[in-house]
């Protein structure tokens, strides 16, 4: 009993009022851990006070971390499993306010007035165990690991019900009320779901600023998140744009493009010619204007109304280097189009404006005419009754078809299938042609990404392509046809639509090859010989983006 008053006394100093926080003293919080085996749940703000559900691994037992949110200092620690007389494997906390509520995989409890509570357990039905909760007036709504459904428990009468309904497949982690939506991070696609509390819909999606997030919370207008086995909490930044899409997670680089040649042969290169299409400003990149340097430059645009950069080098001797390119600054956005799983399509052409960036479907490189290819598209169902469900299906078939795998060539889609293998070009030869068989208006997309980016430096030697699809009322839907092809399904849907925040787009069009560029995204040049028929083997060239971002 003497323990118990202390933890009363502890627990009535935590939750004693405070003065209101003041906004900016931390943004964001380093959680103190016993060791690298610690595991962490989810957190919520109290009105001077950070509580972190943690697993300490040495005595296997839950904790409550107690941070000052003014500090970021740890305040104290609270034994859950001694103060419930019962193996308790919290997973999650709620400040609502005076009373700290705290969940396991099936009860809850509640710390209030200085007294540890019990407050009900689910029902038997609930198998896979709470992941997160949140309080909806006298109710609880929680979700469960790679269940569906969000479900609500009424802790007077011990009923749980479903309350509303996710897209499937889905892994839901954390839950909150945030800005008059109820966010739920779903770690298998990268997304929260944003619901309207009245109807229980989802109206949007979210990207986050961390794959796997877990957890989430607020505190005031701010959201958080922690992910998965990390031990940092961070605020987190989106915006709904009038179109409907979501921009999330903003970063700023200083990007470069460099292209180096370097004449080796023994003879000199006489005309050689450089084009590179430039980046501009739309709703999820803000790219500043290009900076050349000292280098002489034309800019022009193709058919597609890219504009392009073209250098010209009249000579270049034998031993002579020589390296072109541009520089900008850019903010980027990762960016989530919302296609609903319920939408119906009715196919309309894009508009004229629109339309002339489109490919032709009688481009070599789709094969339309290909049995292989043929049969592939007439596979994909759902089309038009659900673009939603087209989109990932095509996508899983795609993946199953094919495996990655880079290199020089560049085939069409009815060679790619034969062979089996492909980089993101040859994944978005095959997707486009899956589209545009089934009546989609469909056009190419790349540019460079910082994919592996971990700190300092990045150089992109390979580049990326995409495509995107016309849709009625959602517009050019971007679909990144090769990401995260790896491991068993189901497949994330975080790029199905949607770009990375990492990636700088830079061109946008049908890629035929009347054009300046053809089907290439980046850049293509060319030169001549000073002497005909002369041995040019030891020409070597180079192109590559180094990233710098900003901290």
């Amino acid at each position: 009993m003497p323990k118990r008053t202390g933890v009363v006394l502890a627990l009535a100093f935590l939750l004693a009022p405070a003065p209101p926080l003041t906004a900016g003293i931390i943004t964001t919080y380093d959680i103190p851990f016993y060791d690298e085996g610690t595991t962490y749940g989810g957190f919520a703000f109290g009105t001077d006070a950070l509580y972190v559900v943690a697993r300490d691994p040495a005595t296997d037992r839950s904790r409550l971390l107690v941070i000052d949110s003014a500090t970021g200092k740890s305040r104290t620690e609270i034994d859950l499993y001694g103060k419930s007389g019962r193996d308790f494997r919290a997973v999650d906390v709620r400040v609502d306010g005076d009373s700290v509520w705290v969940a396991s995989s099936n009860r809850f409890y509640e710390f209030s007035a200085g007294d540890f509570s019990y407050r009900g357990k689910l029902s038997p039905d609930v198998q896979e165990g709470i992941q997160g909760f949140e309080r909806h007036g006298s109710i609880f709504l929680f979700v469960e690991y790679r269940v569906p459904v969000i479900k609500s428990f009424d802790p007077a009468t011990g009923i749980t019900a479903e309350w509303a309904r996710l897209p499937d497949p889905c892994s839901p982690r954390g839950i909150r009320f945030h800005a008059g939506k109820l966010l739920v991070t779903d770690s298998l696609h990268w997304i929260a779901w944003a619901l309207a509390p009245e109807s229980r819909a989802v109206e949007f999606e979210i990207p986050l600023a961390y794959r796997s997030a877990y957890a989430l919370a607020t505190r005031g207008e701010l959201l958080y998140l922690r992910k998965n086995k990390g031990a940092r909490i961070s605020p987190f930044e989106y915006e709904r744009l009038p179109s409907g899409r979501v921009i999330a997670d903003p970063a700023d680089a200083t990007i470069r493009y460099a292209f180096s040649l370097h004449n080796g042969s023994s003879t000199a290169l006489v005309d050689t010619e450089l084009v590179v299409p430039l980046p501009k400003t739309d709703e999820r990149q803000k790219v500043s204007v290009p900076d050349f340097g000292t280098c002489k430059v034309e800019r022009t645009k193709d058919r597609y109304g890219q504009e392009l950069a073209v250098f010209r080098v009249a000579r270049i001797e034998p031993g002579e280097s020589i390296e072109l390119g541009y520089g900008v600054t850019a903010r980027l956005w990762a960016l989530r189009p919302f296609v609903s799983p319920e939408t119906r399509m009715e196919f309309r052409a894009p508009p004229e404006a629109e339309r002339t960036t489109a490919i032709d479907p009688s481009l070599d490189y789709l094969s339309a005419t290909s049995p292989g290819v043929i049969e592939l598209a007439r596979s994909v169902s759902g089309g038009r009754a659900s673009p939603r469900r087209f989109m990932r299906e095509t996508r899983d078939s795609v993946f199953r078809l094919l495996s990655y795998r880079l290199d020089e060539r560049r085939e069409t889609a009815a060679a790619i299938l034969e062979s089996g293998v492909g980089s993101c070009t040859e994944y978005s030869f095959v997707t486009a042609a899956v589209y545009a068989l089934n009546g989609y208006a469909v056009r190419f997309s790349g540019g460079s990404g910082a994919f592996g980016w971990n700190g300092g430096e990045y150089v992109d030697d390979t580049f990326h392509r995409w495509i995107e699809v016309w849709m009625e009322g959602c517009g050019w839907v971007p679909v990144d046809c090769n990401r995260n092809d790896g491991g068993d399904p189901p497949w994330s849907d975080e790029y199905v639509p949607g770009v990375d925040r990492n990636a700088l787009v830079l061109a946008r069009g049908g890629g035929g090859d009347r054009d300046y560029l053809g089907i290439n995204n980046t850049y293509v040049f060319s030169y001549g010989r000073a002497v005909r028929g002369t041995d040019t083997s030891g020409v070597e060239s180079a192109s590559r983006f180094i990233w710098t971002f900003a901290e």
